[in-house]
């Protein structure tokens, strides 16, 4: 790992480590979701251009609440692990509906890092092998996951379709323990303490949906602001790795994270609100680090790994995955459900 220590000479790591900034974004971001949430509730003749801006501000809330729980679930703002890190981290997830923190920890924290891209990783491509078994039936996938087959379609709402399905599989298998990619095999204990997690985010919009007396409009508020969650953590999400080649399991080091991970160029005033999100490759580096100090290290990186170092704007980020088949043939190919249309991945290792 001498290019992690040649990095550390010119950067410190421990930089803004315990600023709690952090704790800012995400009480703002929980005031603005109940707030906005509670307002529309209770406002049965609000006028349709507000209704429609606060599903996407409220969205927006959101997500920079569930990128902070990821921060602090990494230990973000010197948070030790405790009952006040738990409940912080909760508090981040709960716009998620679908999702809870154990799930959370256990998919992205432990696996997703230690298995990046690898076939224990739960964020990658789904493998041509894994859904032959179904047939003609594993064609549905290409009308509801972003691909070449109808990428203007599947870009309004597949996205947000792959997050939905994401986090209900990660519910659902690990529960009745599938044996499947997205099965965590967590604990007894686990399992009941995530159940309470999930239903009490149900629980949540459940009092929040009462506000408005139940009506179809605060259903489809809901519903809604859930959408847009999902379809803007799906631009970052996807687009982090899916571009990228499947490792084999004995290859991990630094020249590996490079490959399997990239960035995105976003608007600055996009990557402050989303909490530097879009610097990928950096929290894989160094996924303890301030989400602060991720544009000194994106200069590092620019400088010392400029041929190795994958950083793409969003569309040509999101132009890849439209362009391309969904599945993977082996770990450089892509294909179509039935194996055929093979692609090389966008990336490929050397």
């Amino acid at each position: 790992m001498s290019e992690v220590k040649k990095i550390r000479t010119k950067i410190d790591i421990s930089k803004y480590k315990k600023d709690k900034t952090l704790f800012i974004h995400l009480f703002i971001h929980l005031f603005i979701f109940t707030g906005l949430m509670s307002f529309v509730m209770l406002s049965p003749e609000i006028h349709w251009a507000i209704y429609f801006l606060s599903i996407i501000v409220v969205g927006n809330s959101m997500l920079v609440m569930s990128f902070a729980a990821h921060e602090m679930s990494h230990g973000g703002a010197g948070l030790r692990n405790g009952l006040l890190s738990k409940c912080l981290i909760h508090l981040g997830w709960i716009g998620g509906v679908f999702t809870t923190s154990t799930n959370q920890t256990v998919a992205h924290n432990r696996l997703h890092h230690i298995h990046t891209n690898k076939l224990n990783d739960p964020d990658r491509r789904v493998l041509q092998k894994e859904v032959s078994p179904y047939g003609n039936w594993a064609k549905i996938f290409s009308f509801f996951v972003p691909s070449h087959h109808y990428p203007k379609m599947t870009f309004l709402y597949g996205f947000a379709f792959l997050i939905f399905s994401y986090h209900n599989n990660l519910f659902w298998q690990t529960l009745f323990n599938s044996r499947q990619i997205y099965d965590l095999r967590l604990s007894t204990k686990n399992k009941l303490k995530t159940s309470l997690e999930y239903f009490s985010n149900l629980l949540v919009y459940g009092f929040i949906w009462s506000l408005s007396g139940f009506s179809l409009k605060g259903l489809v508020f809901i519903a809604l602001s859930y959408f847009v969650v999902a379809w803007m953590s799906g631009f970052y999400i996807i687009t982090n790795h899916l571009n990228c080649s499947l490792l084999e399991d004995d290859m991990d080091n630094f020249e590996n994270t490079l490959k399997t991970t990239v960035s995105l160029k976003i608007p600055k005033w996009i990557d402050f609100l989303h909490l530097h999100f879009s610097h990928h490759v950096e929290h894989h580096l160094f996924p303890g680090a301030s989400h602060r100090l991720f544009p000194e290290l994106r200069e590092v990186l620019l400088k010392d790994f400029k041929d190795e170092y994958k950083i793409l704007t969003w569309f040509e980020a999101i132009k890849l995955i439209l362009e391309r088949p969904i599945f993977l043939i082996d770990n450089d190919t892509l294909g179509d459900w039935n194996g055929k249309n093979l692609k090389r991945v966008a990336f490929v290792r050397s």
